[in-house]
């Protein structure tokens, strides 16, 4: 028997086996294995990947977006947000039709979620007025908005938003520990609002809060009350009225959060 014969690298072992021995790795420890080999590059990838995928449904935790005008900081109440999925942005799935993960893919990836109206921030009258118009045994709406009001000469408004990952105590609203994911500003335009109501934005869509693009949030734009001057010239900035709803996938995380 020759030595080469007396042992076993451990480029050759299955890649089930090596996916067992690398699972207990930590994501920081994982990373520089992944320059070893192509081998050692896809499996790194592939635990990686699966690692995001459950992270990112939150089994134990909640994420708590708070979204607001500087001025309405108290009285706005905060979104518990739904996980839908993990995706890029163009709604492509990593991974898909067999198709192995590489690392260059997953920092693509944002999980989306859909921002709603929390069971303890909803009032007994919204409650009664929605089944009212129901019926019985109506579920209760949780879409959530934001009004966006523009003075005359005004080119743009800013909501703050601020992203938590909380866990739940025992009582609705009480929360154990927080860990903040995202603070920043949404800079809305008048011209975007303007394009948006009308379906005529370019893009996506995403408002960024950050300039690495880490957290992003996506509106329905549809008219407010507003009163309009009788004479408005094409080069003048009225007063303006919008709403902005969350809608579907409106919430962008990017997975390496």
């Amino acid at each position: 028997m020759s030595s080469s014969d007396s042992f076993t690298t451990i480029d050759a072992l299955p890649n089930e086996v090596l996916v067992d021995i690398l699972r207990p790795f930590s994501t920081k420890d994982l990373l520089p294995l992944a320059s070893v080999n192509h081998r050692f590059h896809l499996v790194v990838a592939r635990l990686l990947h699966r690692r995001l995928l459950d992270v990112a449904s939150l089994p134990q935790n909640d994420l708590i977006l708070e979204c607001y005008h500087p001025s309405a900081k108290i009285s706005t109440p905060y979104l518990r947000c739904q996980y839908l999925n993990t995706t890029t942005r163009g709604g492509d799935e990593v991974g898909a039709n067999g198709n192995e993960p590489v690392l260059a893919d997953l920092g693509r990836l944002y999980s989306s979620f859909r921002p709603a109206l929390a069971e303890e921030n909803r009032t007994q009258r919204a409650r009664y007025r929605f089944s009212a118009i129901n019926g019985p045994g109506s579920p209760v709406d949780d879409t959530a908005t934001e009004d966006i009001y523009l003075d005359e000469g005004e080119l743009f408004a800013q909501l703050c938003a601020v992203v938590n990952l909380v866990s739940t105590g025992l009582r609705l609203g009480l929360f154990f520990t927080r860990v903040n994911i995202s603070d920043g500003i949404l800079r809305v335009w008048r011209d975007w609002l303007a394009d948006m109501e009308q379906g005529q934005a370019s893009g996506d869509g995403i408002l960024w809060v950050d300039n690495h693009q880490g957290v992003g949030v996506r509106f329905r734009v549809t008219p407010g009350p507003t009163d309009t001057p009788i004479i408005c010239g094409p080069d003048d900035h009225p007063p303006v009225g919008y709403q902005l709803q969350y809608e579907g996938r409106s919430l962008y995380v990017d997975s390496r959060h």
